[in-house]
């Protein structure tokens, strides 16, 4: 059993190096590589569950199941890309789901403290990025922008009041669940909040007024409400570096150097409307719903040396999450091993 743990973490810190590097150089990750791994590592996997490890199957079987479903939301909400899900379904292949349980049970969904880490690493890079940025661009100018206040106030009202409803009920029904697994519920509240942020359905008056009664009625009654304030703390951090980092979310690059997958900024979609060069973007999202293809690449390229065309374009800087993702497994696995306390 030893061996084939072994052999899985060695394929696991190896491939994280690997595509951390490739996400960094090119911008993606290579399927072509993550198929054979991860062909390579259920071969493994079934030795290792139906000979030495069949304790821990079920476990294995409902942590991959869950990690599924919010790997599929992160993907559907943009929040990010489909090679992203790719590198942590061969994460959790890698991974003994012994090592879930070394220092005891943390829930049905061990492998979300992968998630966790990641973005939490990622928070941190880009927080200290965005402050490093302010400093150093030569037109930063400290200022409060009234419209985005205004917009981070609405946003933390809309998430709160169906946050407050939605976890009081599953609290009252669930509340042995939820005991056991915060970190699970927290990863989905704040999905959640990523749902109603995107949908303006949430924000129509006659359901804000309906469900702000029954939070009312809901906060009156004491013991059936869910008191985890610290939601609330991880939605103001989230909103708040929302606000704050999108300033600093783009670089200009010449147009020459666009490549398939980069985003192109809003701002530079008006200067297509006038062109006559066919097969340029009409709308981008500045999300990976509006990644470059290669004949809107092409197209662009070709705007450029027309009469409306310019040298540069403005993109949405790509963050590469593979590296984070990557850092979160190694930091999860060498916390259950013990070597971090």
């Amino acid at each position: 059993m030893v061996v084939l743990e072994s052999l899985l973490l060695t394929i696991l810190f190896l491939s994280c190096i690997y595509f951390s590097y490739f996400d960094i150089k090119i911008g993606k990750i290579q399927n072509k590589y993550i198929l054979v791994l991860s062909i390579l590592s259920i071969f493994l996997d079934i030795l290792y569950y139906g000979v030495y490890a069949q304790p821990y199957l079920y476990l294995f079987l409902i942590n991959g199941l869950v990690m599924a479903i919010i790997s599929i939301l992160l993907y559907a909400l943009n929040l990010w890309a489909a090679g992203d899900s790719k590198l942590l379904t061969f994460i959790l292949l890698t991974i003994p789901a012994r090592f879930y349980v070394t220092k005891g049970s943390i829930g049905i969904a061990p492998a979300i403290y992968v998630i966790v880490i990641a973005f939490i690493l990622a928070f941190i890079y880009v927080s200290l990025e965005s402050i490093v940025m302010s400093f150093t661009k030569k037109d930063f100018k400290y200022k409060i922008d009234v419209s985005h206040v205004i917009s981070f106030i609405k946003s933390f009202f809309f998430c709160s009041i169906y946050l407050t409803l939605v976890n009081s009920i599953l609290y009252y029904i669930f509340k042995m669940f939820i005991a056991t697994n915060g970190i699970l519920i927290a990863i989905a509240d704040l999905l959640l909040a990523a749902v109603i942020y995107k949908f303006d359905v949430f924000k129509n008056k006659v359901i804000l007024v309906l469900v702000t009664i029954f939070d009312l009625l809901i906060l009156y009654q004491r013991d059936f409400t869910f008191n985890n304030y610290v939601i609330y703390i991880y939605l103001i951090v989230l909103l708040l570096l929302r606000n704050y980092s999108r300033k600093f979310n783009y670089s200009e690059i010449p147009t020459v150097d666009l490549k398939p997958g980069m985003i192109l900024s809003t701002t530079i979609i008006p200067n297509f409307l006038l062109s006559r060069v066919k097969g340029l973007p009409k709308y981008s999202t500045e999300d990976m719903r509006s990644r470059l293809t290669e004949e809107e690449v092409a197209s662009i390229k070709r705007w450029e040396h027309s009469k409306y065309g310019k040298p540069t374009v403005v993109i949405v800087r790509k963050l590469p999450f593979a590296i984070f993702l990557s850092l979160g497994a190694i930091i999860f696995i060498l916390f259950r091993m013990g070597v971090i306390i």
